[in-house]
């Protein structure tokens, strides 16, 4: 379903190349790396890597099954300028990604986004400018990334966005990593 919306757009690739090693990676692993083939297939910067502290405030957030806007302490303690936060409870991270980027909208009877209940709402594809915001003139654009499994077998996810200044810490997972292992079809030399 995600192949085929792409294909609906013009972007450099429409075909999401999953890491080899996807099955093998955390669900925030998972989120982590489709966010980023989001981006990048449409010319944006990666999220460079996931850090520990936002992770667990994704985390938190995913146990709440609330966005984790609650965070803005905690990122200008950070140094964080600029952020973004999208959550969701789905059938899994590419059924997540998929609500988030390609079914935000309202379309006049049904949607499973929340802040978006008519035509108009203030969360008109706000996952979708979220997870594409291009956090321009910020040097470091880093993430976090929570998940976890309900009883129902269904999955929570949350991810904090941010861009910038500063040192580059050290990630809990990196894109550097993803590519390494295959990601958007990139080939390890």
């Amino acid at each position: 379903a995600i192949n085929h919306a792409r294909a609906r757009e013009s972007m450099r690739k429409t075909k999401m190349v999953l890491p080899r090693n996807y099955a093998n990676l955390t669900r925030a692993e998972q989120a982590f790396v489709v966010i980023n083939l989001e981006r990048v297939n449409r010319g944006l910067r990666p999220i460079a890597g996931m850090l520990s502290r936002l992770n667990h405030v994704a985390k938190v957030s995913a146990v709440a099954e609330l966005d984790p806007a609650h965070a803005m302490a905690l990122l200008r303690r950070l140094g964080v300028h600029r952020y973004q936060v999208v959550w969701a409870h789905d059938y899994g991270v590419l059924a997540a990604d998929y609500e988030w980027m390609y079914d935000d909208g309202f379309d006049g009877t049904l949607t499973t986004n929340l802040a978006c209940l008519f035509a108009g709402a203030t969360g008109y594809w706000g996952h979708r400018k979220s997870i594409l915001q291009p956090f321009a003139g910020l040097p470091l654009v880093l993430g976090g990334v929570g998940a976890v499994r309900a009883a129902d077998g269904t999955d929570s996810v949350s991810a904090v966005l941010t861009g910038g200044y500063g040192a580059k810490p050290q990630f809990t997972s990196s894109w550097r990593k993803a590519l390494a292992h295959g990601a958007n079809g990139h080939r390890v030399r």
